[in-house]
């Protein structure tokens, strides 16, 4: 996109609370596993951050003269979480993330 003069960056956000799940269908074909994908994201839900760290993210880059191409907008366990997946062996992992979840579930 260079030489177009268009500057792009990738903005990858990622859980944060919407209303996605609130006003998700729950008819069709896929109802049954998305009730269950709901059900299991909900107990996230409640804890997970509004949007407004992303916009803010979002208005920094279109206000930067130079920016990276990939951003990632997450809260600080999801932010360790990506460094664990990146640099750690798969099973640690897997064990991290299942201990976040658990969390949630609880309401820890």
């Amino acid at each position: 996109m260079q030489p177009f003069g268009a500057r792009v960056a990738i903005v990858e956000p990622r859980d944060f609370k919407t209303e996605i799940i609130s006003e998700a269908t729950r008819q069709g074909p896929y109802a049954a596993a998305f009730e269950k994908f709901l059900s299991e994201r909900r107990a996230f839900g409640e804890k997970a951050s509004t949007a407004e760290p992303v916009a803010a993210l979002v208005a920094r880059i279109l206000n930067a003269p130079e920016f990276e191409l990939r951003y990632v907008a997450a809260m600080p366990s999801q932010r360790l979480l990506l460094l664990i997946k990146r640099y750690a062996p798969q099973r640690v992992y897997e064990w991290s993330l299942r201990k976040i979840l658990c969390q949630y579930r609880r309401g820890d």
